[in-house]
């Protein structure tokens, strides 16, 4: 999974927690594109049921 590793800081939007490993400008899509479904559950595992991904500057 394509994850930025200097990118390990848990941060909050309206009190959401944010998924950590985001890059700057393309955000979380290359983990998207390459393999959502393992994404997805380790973003569940790490922050639970409700969490945020950053989808780059295209994306809310």
């Amino acid at each position: 999974m394509l994850l930025n590793p200097l990118n390990r800081r848990r941060t909050l939007q309206y009190n959401i927690p944010i998924m950590p490993g985001a890059f700057p400008i393309v955000g979380h899509l290359p983990a998207i594109v390459s393999d959502l479904p393992r994404l997805l559950r380790r973003a569940k595992g790490m922050l639970g049921n409700h969490f945020w991904l950053d989808f780059g500057p295209g994306g809310s």
